[in-house]
């Protein structure tokens, strides 16, 4: 692979020149789901963008299936707050079951507090 070019949808038709490849341990995935959080300019500020059917192939999910992508706009002064962050958890069918919410719920919620209100 190095030396070559990566050629995927997210690239331009021409690729990318392969420098570094990361090789880990193979782990036995049961499922995969997509979170990211984006800045939009709909929303003029960050939103969650989220699916549970989404990982690896999140442009296929787009493609075939794209009612199961879901956008939650963050208030950017105030952040996530922890109605939206169970309404997350519903809304990704709780694919992370085996964690502990309270905890999980938390840790989501500091993560996705604007930067100079987190202490």
């Amino acid at each position: 692979m190095i030396g070559n070019r990566l050629t995927t949808k997210q690239t331009l038709p021409e690729g990318v020149p392969v420098q570094k490849v990361m090789v880990a341990h193979a782990l036995d995935i049961s499922r995969e789901t997509y979170l990211a959080v984006l800045m939009d300019r709909e929303f003029n500020g960050p939103v969650i963008v989220g699916s549970p059917d989404g990982g690896m192939d999140i442009e296929e999910v787009a493609e075939k299936t794209p009612e199961r992508i879901f956008t939650m706009p963050i208030d950017i002064n105030n952040g996530i707050n922890m109605e939206q962050v169970e309404i997350l958890r519903l809304q990704l069918s709780n694919p992370l079951r085996h964690l502990k919410w309270p905890k999980t719920s938390n840790s989501l919620a500091r993560r996705l507090k604007p930067p100079l209100s987190r202490s």
